[in-house]
């Protein structure tokens, strides 16, 4: 797994891939350590610059609550699509059609590739190990989650930018990108598991 996001001091964690609401939740962190929200583009607005990103192991071995985000992985690929080549122009795909089609060279890329390496490789395949699963409709009920889990109260959850207009998904589409989300949809990474959203822990998924 790679680096998961940890407040020792408050005793919970998060693991989330990007394109999970990712932004929010630096802007969730910066606001519990500074008790505001963060003004654009403001110096030290990041995870590993409070200090929070840190091994999943650490954060397992010492017995941290963890939650874990996830969104159905088929919705990740869009949203990728979405803003790395139509927003931000870094990939000369033709069309969503075409994204799907060659996905495996436009992973060449490095930002595609690391916006659809499959959540396995932040949130491992085991679903269980964590203290509370959230899909990300669920985002909004993270503040409730961290309360229960620490005692201690959390700030609102503000969503940042969600990316409208998106392409529509063509007939065969989904077919094509099997190959890349498998990994997900076997563990439970599909953007429907839910366990521990509220006091009487009742899973809302597998």
């Amino acid at each position: 797994m790679r680096d998961v996001y940890v407040d020792f001091k408050r005793g919970f964690g998060i693991a989330a891939s990007p394109k999970v609401g990712t932004l929010s939740i630096v802007d969730f962190f910066f606001e519990l350590h500074h008790g505001r929200k963060s003004f654009p583009g403001e110096p030290s607005h990041g995870l590993r610059e409070l200090g929070l990103a840190h091994p999943a192991s650490a954060a397992f071995d010492a017995d941290v609550p963890m939650i874990a985000i996830h969104r159905d992985p088929y919705e990740r690929i869009r949203s990728t699509y979405q803003h790395r080549v139509v927003r931000e122009r870094e990939a000369p795909a033709r069309s969503f059609r075409h994204f799907c089609e060659r996905l495996g060279y436009f992973r060449g890329y490095s930002s595609i590739a690391w916006h659809t390496d499959a959540q396995t490789h932040w949130l491992g395949a085991r679903p269980n190990r964590y203290a509370a699963v959230l899909s990300l409709d669920e985002l909004d009920t993270l503040p409730d989650v961290v309360a229960r889990l620490t005692g201690q109260a959390a700030p609102a959850m503000s969503r940042s930018h969600q990316m409208r207009d998106k392409p529509d998904w063509e007939p065969g589409l989904k077919e094509m990108l099997e190959p890349w989300v498998a990994d997900d949809l076997r563990v439970g990474w599909n953007g429907e598991t839910s366990i521990g959203r509220t006091s009487d822990n009742n899973p809302g998924g597998s």
